[in-house]
C-alpha cells in the first residue's frame, strides 16, 4: 500500500511540475510590450537620416499613433499614401512584414503594420479587423480604440464608431475621442451635439476654422 502511494505521489508531482514548466514557458516566451517611445526616437532619427526611407516613416507614424499624437500620425500617413510615394512605400512595408512572416498572430507590431498599411490603402473593411485583433491583445491602448472608431466613422457606420469612441473615452480621457464624436454629430446633422463634442475637445475654435 505504502508503494502504491509512494508511486502516486511521485506520479502527481511530475505532472505538477510539468504544469509548473509549461506555465513558465508561455510565460517567458509572451510577446513583450512594444516600447514605442524607443521607436518613435529611432525612426525618427532614421527619417532625419533619409527622408526617403519609407519604412522608417512608416515606423515613425505607428509610434506617433500609439503615443497619442493622432494628427501627427495621420499626416505621416497620408505622405505615405500620397501617389508618388504609395507604391514604394508599400513595397518596402511588405518586405518588413515579409520577415515577420513566421512570428505569431499575437505579435502586435505586425498586426500594427497590417492594420496602418490597410489604412494607407483606406482598406477600412480589412483595418477593422487588425486593429480589433490588437484591442484584444492590449484592451487598454486607447489609440487603437480611437482609430477603431476612425475606420468605421469612413466606412459611414456612424453608431458603431461612435460607440466605440465612447469605450476609449472610458478607458481614458482624450481630445481626438471628443472630436470623434463632434465629426459624426456633424455627419447625423446633430448641430450643437456637434459643438458640444468639440468644445470638449479642447479644438473648436480651430475646427471651425477648418470647416469654414
Amino acid at each position: 500500500m505504502k508503494a502504491v502511494k509512494q508511486e502516486s505521489f511521485i506520479f502527481a508531482l511530475i505532472i505538477f511540475y510539468s504544469i509548473f514548466l509549461l506555465f513558465s514557458f508561455i510565460h517567458t516566451t509572451q510577446a513583450k510590450p512594444i516600447e514605442w517611445e524607443d521607436l518613435l526616437e529611432r525612426s525618427r532619427d532614421n527619417l532625419n537620416k533619409n527622408p526617403d526611407n519609407h519604412t522608417a516613416r512608416f515606423e515613425y507614424a505607428l509610434s506617433l499613433a500609439n503615443t497619442g499624437q493622432v494628427e501627427e500620425s495621420y499626416e505621416q500617413f497620408d505622405i505615405l499614401g500620397e501617389e508618388e510615394n504609395r507604391e514604394d512605400a508599400r513595397n518596402e512595408v511588405e518586405k518588413v512584414l515579409e520577415k515577420m512572416e513566421n512570428q505569431g498572430e499575437d505579435n502586435v507590431l505586425k498586426l500594427n503594420y497590417l492594420a496602418f498599411l490597410a489604412v494607407v490603402d483606406k482598406n477600412y473593411e480589412e483595418s477593422i479587423q487588425y486593429f480589433e485583433k490588437i484591442i484584444d491583445i492590449n484592451p487598454d491602448n486607447v489609440w487603437i480604440y480611437n482609430y477603431l472608431a476612425a475606420s468605421y466613422f469612413e466606412l459611414d457606420k456612424l453608431n458603431k464608431a461612435h460607440k466605440i469612441a465612447g469605450e476609449a473615452l472610458e478607458i481614458k480621457e482624450n481630445s481626438y475621442s471628443h472630436v470623434l464624436h463632434g465629426m459624426i454629430y456633424l455627419e447625423k446633422d446633430e448641430y450643437f451635439k456637434a459643438i458640444h463634442s468639440f468644445s470638449r475637445s479642447g479644438k473648436l475654435s480651430r475646427i471651425i476654422e477648418e470647416i469654414f
